[in-house]
């Protein structure tokens, strides 16, 4: 099922990662025009982030994210909101992996894979399929071809979705931060 499903959205799965890979270009554009100072600035608070409850707090507002793209996918905005957030998770990405490649070379490039694959990897899979269940929701919203049973259970499907979706930030919130944190932290001897 979850083939076919995935079949079905490989344009839209491709244009948001898409966004998400312009975002990442742009971030690293964007690092290379910093100063050195700027950048041992943010060197320092990306560092500073590794404290546990700065990424717990960080998954509080990832969850928040998720929310708004819910609301705003029954408005006539719709899908900005969900590609903005594409677009700036992947420009943080640019920057982090860029300013520890900078900073640290080699070390610096196996700790932000590291990092990003704990703190940024299931918010992204998160936000992706909740920008498609968005886009295809609008979709829905927007089709003149749908009769009121149809468009109440397509509705209800939807919301159903979107609240698994939102449970798995939760579960991802309160189990497996703390644990990536561990790891993050068990690997930061290669950036001191």
């Amino acid at each position: 099922m979850i083939r076919t499903s995935f079949r079905k959205q490989k344009l839209l799965v491709l244009f948001f990662s898409f966004m998400i890979a312009i975002g990442v270009l742009c971030g690293i554009f964007y690092n290379f025009k910093l100063d050195s100072f700027l950048q041992n600035e943010i060197f320092e608070n990306i560092l500073s982030l590794i404290d546990q409850k700065m990424i717990l707090n960080t998954n509080f507002y990832h969850l928040i994210i998720i929310l708004f793209i819910l609301v705003s996918s029954f408005m006539l905005i719709g899908l900005f909101p969900s590609l903005f957030a594409l677009f700036y998770e992947g420009f943080s990405i640019g920057i982090i992996v860029t300013t520890f490649i900078r900073q640290k070379a080699i070390k610096g490039m196996v700790y932000a894979i590291i990092y990003i694959v704990c703190s940024k990897l299931v918010f992204i899979i998160l936000l992706l399929i909740s920008t498609i269940i968005s886009f295809r929701l609008f979709k829905n919203i927007i089709s003149k071809n749908n009769k009121n049973n149809n468009y109440y259970l397509n509705l209800h499907r939807y919301l159903k979705r979107f609240i698994f979706i939102f449970l798995l930030g939760t579960l991802n919130e309160i189990i497996f931060v703390p644990l990536f944190n561990k790891v993050c932290c068990y690997f930061s001897f290669l950036i001191i």
